[in-house]
């Protein structure tokens, strides 16, 4: 899974990489249960999520 974060004009390494890790606490683990789920199929070159009756974290 991927999430764009946003890059200030004033961030340093360690914020941007601050921020950055935030979003990692909260997709990776996401990511994981999808997986050990079943719910990931690759078709191609894409790779189908199937969500159904699950939460999506907040994508902020």
């Amino acid at each position: 899974m991927q999430k764009a974060v946003p890059v200030h004009e004033d961030d340093t390494e360690e914020t941007l990489a601050a921020r950055i890790l935030e979003q990692e606490h909260v997709f990776l683990p996401f990511a994981v249960r999808l997986f050990a789920e079943g719910r990931l199929a690759v078709e191609g070159r894409r790779v189908r999520i199937d969500t159904r009756g699950i939460k999506i974290p907040p994508i902020a």
